[in-house]
């Protein structure tokens, strides 16, 4: 054990809270309690696949709502707070959410947005609304069971500023996530102006690079974020090149960027 291992087991104390199975995946939701000033409480939700020792985090928040900024997905909160400085924050769909780190973030981040959450797994949801829900949600964010890629065919004419496409099972993304009836689905319930941001977890350049450039031309503005071993898609329908500059530079402190 090295001496980073040693001192997180020190200072770190973890305590299991719930554990559940679905499909085979172990998941467990554990808080971590930290008594070293430069950490912070939070609370994951951690699963284990049947064929892998290694656990993920499917999704972690910081206990203390002071936190606005949550300790994974940091890319795609990076991605829309660059983007609340050229476009609206008003409306937000994030598809497959799971412990709602996302959704925590913009309920803290921008009060004003209301946020809709679709979630396949209706044991996400029991787990989300008993041990993620803040009384932030609310009035803000709505969390509903459905299937994501139906749910965006009909939106009840509701558009959206901002769309985050979360959805993967057991680390593996799925295959409608590359269809162009989804694609146009996505343009359909967005807004002029908007941003679409996929998480394409540790899908490599190979794979990326020609979807992206297989993008229809409605997203006029089409970025690959690469972080660490993560990859993300910006895919934006920008009514002006108005900030578009500013709004490159942002992306460059984020990750390393490819422009399409």
């Amino acid at each position: 054990m090295n001496l980073k291992s040693k001192l997180r087991k020190h200072f770190i104390k973890t305590k299991t809270v719930d554990t559940f199975k679905l499909d085979d995946i172990s998941y467990k939701v554990v808080d971590r309690k930290c008594f070293l000033p430069s950490y912070k409480d939070r609370r994951d939700l951690l699963f284990k696949t049947k064929n892998s020792n290694y656990v993920y985090s499917h999704s972690a928040v910081f206990l203390d709502t002071k936190n606005v900024f949550q300790p994974v997905l940091i890319t795609p909160q990076k991605l829309i707070d660059a983007w609340s400085k050229r476009g609206n924050v008003d409306n937000a769909l994030v598809l497959g959410c799971a412990g709602c780190t996302i959704p925590r973030f913009i309920a803290l981040k921008y009060p004003q947005c209301k946020t809709v959450g679709i979630e396949y797994e209706e044991k996400f949801i029991e787990i989300a609304w008993k041990y993620f829900w803040i009384p932030e949600f609310d009035s803000k964010f709505q969390l509903l069971h459905g299937d994501a890629f139906e749910y965006v065919k009909d939106t009840d004419g509701e558009k959206y500023d901002i769309i985050c496409v979360d959805v993967f099972s057991e680390n593996q993304l799925p295959q409608d996530i590359f269809s162009e009836e989804f694609l146009s689905d996505l343009n359909n319930c967005s807004n002029d102006n908007s941003i679409i941001i996929f998480n394409l977890l540790e899908e490599g350049m190979d794979n990326v690079l020609p979807f992206a450039k297989a993008l229809p031309d409605y997203f006029n503005e089409k970025y690959i974020i690469n972080y660490d071993i993560h990859c993300f898609l910006v895919a934006i329908k920008a009514s002006s090149d108005t900030d578009k500059k500013d709004f490159i530079e942002s992306l460059k402190q984020i990750g390393d960027i490819t422009i399409i």
